[in-house]
């Protein structure tokens, strides 16, 4: 009995200790984020409940009305999760140059049921650096050239499909785009065609679309934070789906590819006969890639960390790339005077030839790289990002406690005036060299920055190109609306609600 007596009063220490360790560190979280002030605080929602109660389409204009009031730094407690925003270039960078706080925020956990521990959303900093070393090479300027092969190709397909669209009447190009962009990423990074141009009922189509919404939707509603209760949603059984048709194809993939690089068969993806005579070089994809760099690996990652970075490389390229290339064509849209110089620098770059578009080309679209970088400085293409801190750090005078989740509001940041004088105005001449050298270097951070910055952005800024300047070569292009009457849904990417409808002319009847 004296025993058991011990043994329960022993359990309740512990608890009690545990408890009381708990609350120290809540306390001292809530006594280091309370004084920035913010949305009221209520039990269970924290300071989401105007989220939780608006619809879908309302999240961006809530999220952009706080920034206006409380700004540029302020608290919020998603559910229990506490975060401290920021938004001004010098409060930013002793974040993203940390090499002690590189988790990403909390909010990111909720991705990793797709993307589990790849590069976006790993929380296993020495993992994510080994990853990081395996990976870096298959970005090199060689490897991007051959990429660029894939890019060109399907952004001719892309133009060729919208000419029957070109009559001027407005239409929704952003279903294309994203189609488009699809058949690249998983061109690119697997080495497969999935035809989302001419089939966007794929299977494979709908569940990456399908979770994406789910994932989102689970975000912004804390009451699904829980995994034991999320998994009882009928979102949670949906997602369990998708993850089967998604984790399915891509270790389906890999297999495949194993077998062949271990059989010594070449992984080259194989050309038809029209190809081979048109003079086109066989090419290898990210995970061939991938598979061949961690061969000579001492550290080999196994199956399912294949699968992660794989997957991630879907997650990452496609979406973002298809909204830079829609608030792109937006604001040409809006500024038809900035059209003409791109029309001009693609007709001095081509010539009125009809030809694939190289490397070479693409160096050569110096005005269309500045409208690319205005675009995404007026309109965000990733609105925000997030750092979990393990560890205290000094942001101007304020000290932001340990296990606090940073959110850094890029679309802020790229409209401080401070940095950009009237922001609102549209201005490819903000990326002049000279003008660049004027500014924070924290100040336009589209891809990140630090040590955690995106991978993929120079494949990025390439695809965003040329397809790009496969649409402007071909037709002028006008907007329904303006930049001003655009509304927006706020999800990893900022998408234009209702789609972006624009009507495409032929500049060369």
């Amino acid at each position: 009995m004296d025993f058991l007596f011990l043994a329960l009063l022993t359990v309740f220490a512990l608890s009690l200790k545990s408890m009381l360790q708990w609350y120290q560190r809540r306390k001292k979280i809530w006594d280091g984020i309370e004084k920035f002030g913010g949305e009221k605080w209520y039990p269970i929602v924290g300071t989401c409940l105007d989220v939780i109660t608006a619809p879908r389409n309302k999240f961006y204009e809530i999220y952009a009305a706080r920034n206006n009031k409380h700004g540029p730094i302020f608290r919020t407690w998603m559910g229990s999760i506490p975060a401290v925003h920021i938004m001004k270039a010098e409060h930013l960078e002793p974040v993203l140059n940390s090499t002690s706080n590189l988790r990403k925020g909390d909010f990111y956990t909720f991705i990793e049921p797709w993307l589990a521990e790849g590069l976006i959303s790993s929380s296993n900093i020495k993992k994510w650096h080994h990853h990081r070393r395996l990976i870096t090479p298959t970005f090199h300027f060689s490897i991007l050239d051959n990429m660029g092969d894939v890019m060109s190709e399907k952004a001719q397909l892309l133009a060729e499909l919208l000419e029957k669209k070109a009559d001027g009447q407005y239409f929704d190009i952003y279903p294309f785009l994203t189609h488009c962009e699809l058949d690249i990423i998983c061109e690119t990074a697997m080495g497969v065609e999935v035809n989302a141009m001419k089939d966007s009922n794929s299977e494979y189509v709908r569940a990456v679309y399908g979770i994406l919404d789910i994932m989102l939707y689970r975000m912004f509603h804390p009451y699904l934070h829980p995994d034991f209760i999320f998994k009882l949603s009928s979102r949670g059984r949906q997602q369990k789906k998708y993850l089967s048709i998604l984790h399915g194809f891509t270790r389906k993939v890999i297999q495949e590819r194993k077998e062949k690089l271990t059989s010594g068969e070449n992984v080259m993806q194989e050309l038809s006969e029209e190809d081979k005579l048109l003079g086109k070089k066989k090419r290898l994809a990210f995970l061939d890639l991938l598979l061949q760099a961690n061969e000579k690996s001492e550290n080999r990652l196994a199956d399912e960390e294949l699968r992660e970075e794989v997957d991630t490389f879907m997650f990452a390229g496609h979406d973002t790339s298809t909204v830079t290339v829609s608030w792109t064509l937006l604001t040409l849209s809006n500024h038809p005077e900035y059209q003409e110089k791109v029309h001009q620098e693609l007709d001095e770059i081509f010539q009125g030839e009809d030809r694939p578009i190289t490397p070479q080309d693409v160096l050569k679209m110096q005005f269309l790289d500045k409208v690319i970088k205005e675009s995404q400085r007026v309109i965000p293409v990733v609105p925000t990002i997030a750092r979990q801190l393990d560890h205290d750090v000094k942001i101007g005078e304020h000290v932001i406690p340990a296990g606090v989740m940073l959110v850094m509001h890029l679309s802020c940041l790229h409209k401080d005036p401070e940095h950009y004088p009237d922001p609102e105005r549209f201005d490819p001449d903000r990326f002049l060299p000279e003008n660049i050298a004027k500014r924070h270097p924290y100040s336009f951070i589209p891809f990140s920055a630090g040590p955690r910055n995106c991978l993929g952005q120079k494949f990025a800024m390439r695809n965003t190109k040329i397809l790009l300047a496969a649409i402007l070569r071909k037709y002028k292009v006008r907007s329904e609306k303006k930049i001003s009457e655009m509304k927006y849904n706020l999800e990893i990417v900022l998408r234009p609600q209702g789609g972006l409808k624009v009507a495409l002319e032929l500049r060369n009847k």
